[in-house]
C-alpha cells in the first residue's frame, strides 16, 4: 500500500467519520428541540444540519475521486476493490476497515434518528392542521372518531366559539 494513498484515503475516511458524527449529534439535538418545540432552535439546528450534509457530500465526492483514480467503483463498492489488493491482517487494511464500519453504524444512526425526527414533525404537522380547520369552524371536516374508529361530522348545537 503506498503510504501516500493510504494516508489521503486515511483522512477522507476520518473526516468522514467525524462528520458523520456530528450530524449524528445534530439530528440527537434536534429531536429535543422538537420535543420542546423551540422554533428558533429547530431553524438554527436545522442551518447546521444542511451545513453538516454539504460538508458530508463533499468528502464523498472526495472518495468518489480517489476510487476513481485509482480506476474503482465508487463508495464502499470501491473501498471493498481497494481493501481486497492487501493482506487481510495488515494493519493498515484493519484501520480502513474499522473506519468503514464506524461510518457505516453512525450512518444508521442518523438515519433512524432522522426518520423518527420526520415523524414527529409530521406529527406536530398533523395537529396544527387540526387545531386551524377547528378554528376555520370548516363544516365539512370530520371533527370526532364513531364506534367504528372512521372519523365523522359531529352536529354542533352551539358555536365552537365566540369573539
Amino acid at each position: 500500500m503506498k503510504p501516500e494513498a493510504y494516508s489521503l484515503l486515511v483522512e477522507i475516511l476520518r473526516d468522514t467519520l467525524d462528520e458523520v458524527s456530528h450530524l449524528h449529534e445534530l439530528l440527537l439535538r434536534e429531536g429535543q428541540v422538537l420535543t420542546d418545540r423551540h422554533a428558533d432552535e429547530i431553524n438554527s439546528v436545522a442551518k447546521k444540519k444542511q451545513e453538516s450534509v454539504n460538508r458530508i457530500r463533499h468528502l464523498t465526492n472526495l472518495q468518489h475521486e480517489f476510487f476513481e483514480a485509482k480506476k474503482l467503483p465508487d463508495g464502499e463498492t470501491g473501498l471493498n476493490h481497494y481493501l481486497e489488493r492487501f493482506r487481510e491482517d495488515d494493519p493498515h487494511t484493519l484501520e480502513l476497515r474499522a473506519y468503514r464500519e464506524n461510518i457505516k453504524r453512525c450512518l444508521d444512526q442518523c438515519k433512524e434518528s432522522n426518520e423518527r425526527n420526520g415523524a414527529r414533525i409530521e406529527l406536530m404537522n398533523r395537529h396544527t392542521r387540526r387545531a386551524i380547520d377547528f378554528l376555520r369552524n370548516q363544516g365539512n371536516q370530520p371533527h370526532t372518531y364513531g364506534p367504528d374508529g372512521n372519523t365523522q361530522q359531529t352536529p354542533l348545537s352551539r358555536a365552537r366559539f365566540s369573539v
